[in-house]
């Protein structure tokens, strides 16, 4: 429900002629805790 939640802000913000950054923010929401951790190491 969530991911489809931030889908559907998403196109909102599209609608309304957003900057893309704004348009795929609600995704990078979504995928940044799917996301492997970075090695502190790198």
């Amino acid at each position: 429900m969530r991911e489809f939640a931030l889908g559907i802000e998403g196109l909102g913000r599209f609608v309304r002629r957003e900057s893309l950054l704004r348009v795929h923010e609600p995704t990078f929401r979504v995928s940044a805790p799917e996301s492997e951790p970075l090695d502190p190491g790198l």
